[in-house]
């Protein structure tokens, strides 16, 4: 009898303490789980600039791997003129729920790392993101997710996409191109893309769906075009994360592009860095904002780059 007692109360005690709060590195978090030893990124609306989140997080007791951002965490009012800058999520990190990082009007870039398998409704409802890359680990992008960034210009949607809710990328003005890596047509809603005028917008699939793409509703009312790495706009085929970076930077090429070169200037145009190497280590660098020429087989592309 007693060792059910004990055991009982073992499951209350995992069950109340895993609502316990603390904070790492100045930002909330939340225990998920005090058996898995899990958190999730808590609430955090009063937080500016640029937010890096670790893989692992400690309460000064226990050590505690980021598997989640909840919901509202770095939301703001509608009409907010105070938000965060920029975000990078851990790979760690499987889903972004409901309106965390909704009306920050100040966040334009998105590091979702490649774990992320459900974005949440209005997730990125009202930011100010200039262009978003979905990770290939992304099964589904719920209801008016991305609704209203009225400064993203490209989308690069990765191979796992079966599903974008209704009015997920509905008002996303000026939208220009959008690209996807998955062989089948994700389902959408007709108001997925909402007042938006796909008929001017470039949709770049792979060569061999591009008859799929072109009959199947919604998608085929844009101007579908073949993946190619020549036509494709390089600042959504190479990927640089995390960005902000503390220590380490990773460049991510497609399999039919090969790197030559990588040089980082400072905002006065000074090379302070050479390297032909995918990892980048910049942790002796100052911090502030710098630039990443990326040359590689199939051309060049400048990228920003911020050091914390």
């Amino acid at each position: 009898m007693k060792q059910i007692y004990f055991f009982y109360a073992f499951l209350v005690l995992a069950c109340y303490t895993a609502s316990a709060q603390f904070d790492d590195g100045g930002i909330n978090y939340e225990v998920v789980s005090n058996i898995t030893l899990t958190a999730q990124v808590g609430s955090n609306n009063e937080l500016t600039g640029d937010i890096v989140i670790p893989e692992t997080v400690t309460d000064g007791t226990n050590t505690y791997t980021v598997v989640a951002v909840k919901g509202w965490a770095f939301s703001q009012g509608e009409g907010a003129t105070s938000s965060i800058s920029s975000i990078s999520l851990p790979d760690t990190v499987t889903s972004i729920a409901n309106d965390a990082f909704a009306n920050n009007t100040l966040l334009t870039t998105a590091d979702l790392g490649e774990g992320v398998t459900n974005i949440g409704t209005g997730a990125f409802y009202k930011a100010g993101l200039t262009s978003i890359t979905i990770p290939d680990s992304v099964t589904n992008i719920d209801n008016v997710a991305f609704f209203a960034n009225t400064s993203l210009l490209t989308i690069s949607f990765g191979s796992g996409l079966t599903s974008i809710g209704s009015q997920s990328f509905a008002y996303c003005n000026p939208l220009t191109s959008v690209s996807i890596s998955a062989a089948t047509p994700p389902t959408v809603n007709v108001n997925t893309f909402e007042g938006l005028a796909l008929s001017s917008i470039n949709l770049f699939v792979p060569s061999e769906n591009v008859s799929t793409y072109s009959s199947t509703t919604v998608w085929e009312d844009f101007i579908v075009q073949v993946l190619n790495i020549n036509d494709f706009d390089m600042e959504v085929a190479i990927k640089v994360y995390p960005n902000p970076v503390v220590e380490t930077v990773q460049i991510n090429l497609p399999s039919s592009i090969s790197l030559r070169q990588v040089e980082v200037y400072n905002v006065n145009g000074q090379s302070v860095l050479l390297s032909n190497s995918n990892s980048i280590n910049i942790s002796h660098l100052a911090k502030g904002q710098y630039f990443m020429s990326v040359e590689t087989s199939k051309g060049k592309v400048v990228k920003p780059l911020f050091k914390l």
